[in-house]
């Protein structure tokens, strides 16, 4: 940008900017939550000279209890320099319109011959009624704790109330 080139304004690096409240979100909107946001004009950002990045905006969330009541969000923005900036903020669920499966990592490392313990990494399995589906998850991938490398797991539940289905991975590392 012109500022950039010019230094015509000081650098104070990237910024996010979000509105105080937040509306009630449904457990499929939060995927996409950074961009309705900003469609609705609720959170925005910077890149560090006056320039709108908004559009960068990332956001990853987590429940804050097991319950699916509140979830913590975390957004990111990331600037051409590679600077970042993150705001976290807390919504509420108004419905829980499709199956929830949290992981407690998206990545791991293990050592070569370590073992992978599979549901050691899943956090939060349930369905739109709120019932558990830890005994539902099925898994895809494999991982090979002999031999050094990168592995997707790919976990999935499938709700046995609505039928539908939400998958996570985890990304193992396994070191020699």
């Amino acid at each position: 940008s012109d500022a950039e080139s010019s230094g015509d304004n000081a650098y104070a690096g990237p910024s996010i900017t979000l509105a105080e409240e937040l509306p009630r979100l449904r457990i499929s909107e939060l995927p996409e939550c950074a961009t309705a946001f900003r469609d609705l004009g609720l959170i925005t950002a910077d890149d560090g000279y006056g320039n709108d990045i908004s559009s960068h905006i990332t956001a990853a969330y987590r429940a804050v209890a097991d319950s699916l009541a509140f979830f913590t969000l975390t957004f990111t923005v990331m600037n051409r320099r590679g600077d970042t900036a993150q705001e976290t903020a807390e919504v509420s669920i108004l419905e829980i319109d499709r199956p929830y499966l949290e992981l407690t990592d998206d990545r791991i490392v293990l050592h070569t011959g370590d073992a992978f313990q599979y549901m050691k990494y899943v956090a939060i399995a349930k369905d739109t009624n709120g019932g558990r589906l830890f005994d539902n998850i099925e898994l895809y991938g494999t991982v090979q704790t002999d031999t050094a490398g990168t592995y997707e797991m790919t976990y999935t539940v499938t709700s046995r109330v609505t039928g539908d289905r939400v998958s996570r991975t985890l990304t193992v590392v396994v070191e020699g």
